[in-house]
């Protein structure tokens, strides 16, 4: 039932656009393309950029810093040898 019903949307060109698909328009944020290496490029970075940004303010922030230092420990002492996580 499910081959069926595949076929048939993929099929139905009206609705569809059939094996072509429906075409939409490039995406574009802030006057880039984002169908261009470039433009794609651009956002990749500005989210890398903000990601960091994001995660040093709660490693920096009062309730952050304990959950950072602890995991940074644990860390320490599973490269020691003695087990880490115990």
């Amino acid at each position: 039932f499910g081959f069926i019903i595949e076929e048939v949307i993929t099929r139905w060109e009206s609705v569809t656009g059939g094996s072509a698909g429906l075409r939409v328009k490039p995406v574009e944020l802030f006057g880039l393309s984002l169908k261009s290496g470039e433009g794609f490029y651009a956002l990749c970075r500005v989210l890398t950029l903000a990601g960091g940004e994001l995660r040093l303010g709660i490693a920096l922030s009062l309730i952050g810093a304990p959950f950072f230092l602890a995991l940074l420990l644990r860390m320490r002492r599973g490269a020691s040898g003695d087990g880490g996580w115990g």
